[in-house]
């Protein structure tokens, strides 16, 4: 048996080298950072392009899934197909990577939150992860998924479109204002030589297929949000469906850094009694760098011309909800934080035969 796992995990790492060279070489072709006036061009082009899609709107006050980004919810919600997921990576598979520091970490996400181009940080990241750093894939399907966001929410966005009929935020504002058009010229600028030339088919496709080969890799290297990341959570028999959700729930608070507390946020109900914003705001209160997030800019600010003035995810929190409401996740917050301390894991779990609705 020792012989077959052996062959197993051989096989394993003959997968990845072929999947990080094909990674690595499939963005050879990409214009160099260096090449700005050609790149600019590249952008307006981009730009102008013509986008089969159509927006999809989603009222705040509801509870949001920040790790399952709005942009791959829209990503699947539309007509161009996207390239199937490989099998899940089990989340105790031997670890075929390394772990970056957690300072590295940190720094990494710093960084990507307040870059004005993202492809001088996605060489650093694809030279990182050529090495076996998990994190660095990690944070590259981040950027492959805010890119598809930005051409998903950006693509011949012509004022009619621009125009929303929801009644979003304290206030919204219209397409020309200047708040909303600066927040379109960051998701550009930030995605400059990243979105690839092509249709809008072809252009969905290749960043889709790079966020996922990006989140395998992350997974076969050991980064354990991206191996719940790649977890079914569904199954059609409820008490099924709750331990699934509980296994993985179990393993990010064992690990318990701000990562992981952060990806909390994405499991259903079924795991854990608190909301995703609960969580979120217990990873902010972490250090899970939650302030300038694009979020904010390539989502509610460009789709719906709301939200323009927040730039964190607790002020647009207590936006969209109601006072009571808040107060209330802000204590459960707490209470998340007190048990962490403690070491209490299973406080912050649902008993397995109470599960809650999964949703």
């Amino acid at each position: 048996m020792a012989q077959f796992k052996d062959l197993g995990n051989f096989a394993r790492v003959l997968g990845l080298m072929a999947l990080l060279a094909l990674l690595i070489i499939s963005w050879q072709w990409q214009p160099q950072v260096e090449r700005d006036q050609e790149q600019r061009n590249r952008a307006s082009a981009n730009d102008d392009m013509k986008s089969s899609s159509a927006g999809i709107a989603v009222a705040p006050g509801t509870a949001f899934t920040a790790t399952k980004s709005v942009h791959s919810k829209v990503a699947s919600a539309r007509s161009a197909p996207l390239p199937s997921a490989a099998p899940p990576i089990p989340l105790d598979a031997p670890a075929l990577g390394h772990r970056a520091s957690a300072a590295q970490r940190l720094s990494d996400l710093q960084r990507m939150m307040v870059a004005t181009e993202l492809a001088p940080l996605l060489v650093e990241f694809q030279r990182r992860a050529a090495q076996g750093d998990a994190d660095a894939a990690a944070r590259m399907r981040e950027i492959f998924d805010e890119c598809l966001g930005v051409h998903l929410n950006q693509a011949d966005r012509t004022r009619a479109q621009l125009v929303v009929n929801y009644p979003f935020g304290p206030s919204m504002v219209g397409p020309d204002d200047p708040g909303r058009m600066a927040a379109m010229e960051i998701g550009r600028m930030r995605c400059r030589g990243i979105i690839p030339d092509g249709d809008h088919r072809t252009i969905v496709n290749t960043l889709a297929r790079s966020m996922r080969e990006s989140q395998q890799l992350a997974a076969d290297f050991g980064q354990l949000p991206a191996r719940v990341r790649s977890q079914p959570t569904w199954h059609p028999d409820p008490v099924v469906r709750a331990r699934l959700q509980r296994e993985q729930a179990v393993a990010l608070l064992r690990e318990g850094n701000i990562e992981s507390i952060w990806e909390m946020n994405g499991l259903p109900s079924m795991a854990t009694p608190y909301s995703s914003e609960a969580w979120i705001l217990a990873a902010c209160a972490m250090g899970y760098p939650c302030e300038s997030n694009v979020f904010f800019t390539s989502m509610w600010c460009v789709q719906f011309g709301a939200y323009c003035q927040v730039s964190s995810f607790p002020d647009f929190i207590r936006l969209a909800y109601s006072a009571r409401a808040w107060r209330q996740t802000q204590a459960h917050r707490d209470d998340i934080l007190a048990r962490l301390r403690a070491g209490d894991i299973d406080g912050l779990l649902r008993p397995l035969d109470q599960p809650g609705d999964g949703e």
